[in-house]
């Protein structure tokens, strides 16, 4: 333990020495970046300083939100050179990434504590995490798609609805830019056998200013990395099995405007991706679980939606937006084991069919003058599984219909403007949203949330406070999964409390301090029944405290920095003296993050630092099942080069520079330090 602890401070001190070499680096330039811009032509100072203040204006409008939230740009995404929507999100404050290793390997997004199940995921603005099993695999979407990502920290039921307990992760694709055509093509290589392939189009006819845009990739990982594991008492290094994958995908979206504002355009997208990959298993004693497992996954999804938007013709009148949205999805999923026990000759296959649709209705009501924002929200959500081991259906199959009405007001009021008064200058601004959901299966549920948020002007210091009641319905599997499921589950329910404070003395620098708990009563668990039977229940009580520090930091072009901490307590409060009081298994007690990028004559580097603090997997916390903590530093450089009216980058990318060896699931080992080297042409301004 003492060794692990050493290594981690060492790595600590390392990465710390690099982010403050990067904030030197742009103090000594702060000085020059006013000669620069003189001496740059009229139209590259306009430019420059329209992405400054875009950039600025997010960090910003973080600091500022009633609940935590961070917002990640198309700047940011294309900084991070991620491939896949997991990467991405593993620097976020308050995010865990629960991930079973390699490429192919399933990665889940956690908020504050909460399951992956308790954490909604929403593809512009459509949820999209599974009917079957509540969770949404990150693996599966490439972060390359995306032209911003929002996350929502804290209960937020009341406006994402289901399973939005821990929070929101708010995926919005990129859209066809109706102004002028692009190209792009990507090509990438890694270590254990990793290749890439990506292009985009985006295609303008001039006469209607009607686009289309094209975005596909290929991904494929041989997957064999080495690790290090105790065989029978002795260290020795192996190399994982059947971890290969091959992903592919493509994004297509068409849009025509019919006003200057791009958000008003009516926008049709089509998106078509199929994974095949290995599923192994648990690394045991001279064993692989499932070493020539198989999952294929091929799914089709189209999304329709359709913005209007009305100004009045002063401050005094109503501005007035309707948004809606259509969506389809259509899955399937096979599972095929030749060397499952008792599964026969041909071992065992297992398929899944899930089909989904839905239509959303969003009309918002802004009052300048009043500074009062009404919003009425509706939704239809219809959800249909088949399946090889469903059961308590007709034809193995399971249907679900939900239905949804929401309401929501925010108002902000200057408590007083006389110059002798305490409140004189103080803003308050108060935020009420109501939703109530109908399920054909299970209960139906009230989701209240209300939050409060304080500021003065000339000070820059902002409270914030929010009491939020959310929920989760049971999935398909724990409804009607054979030998698991019970169809008398009731919803989860959390009761969701914060307060927080935010301090920016400077336009760069924002510093958020937050303070939460989260109490869920019928949480879902896995209770076992005999020596090899489980069943899912309700259990009383889960309980999770914990509190978060963010710093932002953005002084753009040269620097931007991002850091985050996380303590938490989440406790499963059972009656069993055995379990009251232990920590939920796989729940780390500490999340810390950095994430720096700089930019220095046009080379331009950034470095992640990720810290998971001791977790247990086994639910009574024995001390044989801790995994011990880790620290995990990723490194990249990159370098565009304009040549004509193409701008070629050139990128490597080491992930896990100190070669950590480490399982964030037990018995499922991480790959050891990686290289990716990618090459990069765009044309145009995609």
């Amino acid at each position: 333990m003492y060794r692990t602890a050493s290594r981690i401070y060492g790595k600590a001190i390392f990465t710390g020495c690099l982010a403050l070499l990067c904030v030197v680096a742009d103090v000594y330039l702060y000085a020059q970046r006013d000669t620069a811009r003189i001496r740059a032509d009229t139209l590259r100072y306009k430019t420059s300083t329209v992405t400054v203040s875009g950039e600025r204006f997010t960090m910003r409008s973080e600091a500022a939100a009633a609940q935590p939230v961070t917002h990640i740009s198309r700047t940011e995404i294309a900084a991070n050179g991620s491939l896949q929507t997991a990467e991405l999100l593993a620097s976020m404050p308050g995010v865990f990434i629960t991930n079973y290793g390699g490429l192919g390997g399933l990665k889940t997004v956690s908020l504050r504590g909460a399951a992956a199940s308790q954490t909604a995921v929403l593809l512009d603005g459509i949820r999209i995490s599974s009917t079957q099993n509540g969770l949404t695999d990150l693996s599966l979407l490439p972060s390359a798609i995306f032209n911003d990502v929002t996350v929502i920290r804290g209960g937020t039921s009341a406006y994402a609805g289901a399973n939005a307990m821990g929070g929101a992760v708010m995926l919005n694709s990129r859209s066809p830019d109706c102004m002028a055509s692009s190209y792009s093509m990507r090509a990438g290589y890694g270590s254990f056998g990793e290749y890439s392939l990506r292009a985009s189009a985006n295609y303008v006819v001039e006469k209607s200013r009607a686009a289309l845009r094209t975005d596909a990739e290929y991904m494929r990982s041989a997957g064999d990395y080495p690790f290090t594991f105790s065989q029978f008492g002795k260290q020795e290094t192996l190399r994982r099995t059947n971890g290969d994958a091959e992903n592919g995908m493509i994004l297509i979206s068409g849009g025509i405007p019919i006003s200057d504002n791009p958000e008003s355009q009516p926008l049709v997208r089509l998106f078509v991706r199929s994974s095949r990959r290995g599923a192994p298993g648990a690394v045991l004693q001279g064993a692989v679980e499932n070493s020539r497992a198989r999952l294929n996954d091929d799914e089709a999804m189209g999304i329709i939606r359709w913005r209007v938007e009305s100004a009045g013709n002063d401050s005094s009148a109503w501005q007035r937006s309707l948004d809606s949205r259509a969506y389809f999805r259509s899955g399937t999923q096979y599972f095929s084991d030749p060397l499952f026990p008792g599964g026969g000759a041909n071992g065992r296959t297992d398929f899944f069919h899930s089909r989904d649709a839905a239509a959303v209705l969003t009309a918002a009501f802004i009052h300048a003058a009043s500074l009062t924002t009404i919003e009425l929200h509706s939704e239809l959500y219809y959800h249909v599984l088949q399946g090889s081991l469903l059961r308590f259906g007709s034809g193995n199959s399971a249907h679900r219909l939900q239905a949804a009405v929401a309401t929501s007001v925010s108002s902000t009021q200057i408590l007083s403007t006389d110059t002798a008064s305490l409140f004189n200058g103080l803003n308050l601004t108060a935020t009420a949203a109501l939703r109530t959901d109908y399920f054909s299966d299970v209960y139906s549920v009230l989701s209240p949330m209300m939050n409060l948020r304080l500021a003065r002007e000339g000070i820059p210091l902002m409270l914030r406070g929010q009491v939020a009641y959310n929920f989760r319905p049971p999935s398909f599997n724990e409804l009607y999964f054979q030998n698991y499921g019970n169809i008398a589950l009731k919803p989860e329910r959390s009761l969701s409390v914060e307060t927080g404070i935010t301090y920016s003395p400077l336009q760069e620098l924002a510093l958020m301090l937050n303070f939460f708990s989260i109490s869920t009563h019928n949480q879902i668990a896995a209770v076992p029944r005999s020596a090899i039977a489980w069943s899912a229940e309700n259990i009383a009580e889960v309980r999770n405290r914990g509190i978060e520090a963010v710093v932002n930091y953005a002084a753009l072009p040269v620097l931007m920095l991002r850091a985050s901490w996380l303590m938490q307590n989440n406790l499963n409060m059972e009656t069993p003296d055995y379990l009251n009081g232990k920590r939920i298994v796989y729940t780390p007690a500490t999340l810390a993050t950095l994430n720096a990028t700089a930019t220095l004559g046009g080379v331009s580097c950034s470095m992640t630092a990720l810290y998971t603090g001791l977790r247990y997997s086994q639910p009574d916390n024995a001390q044989v099942s801790a995994l011990p903590q880790f620290l995990t530093v990723n490194m990249s450089l990159w370098y565009p080069v304009p040549i004509a009216a193409t701008t070629v980058t050139l990128r490597m990318d080491a992930m896990n520079i100190f070669d950590e060896q480490y399982s964030i699931i037990n018995n499922f080992p991480m790959p050891g330090r990686q290289f990716r080297l990618t090459l990069q042409a765009d044309i145009g301004t995609d």
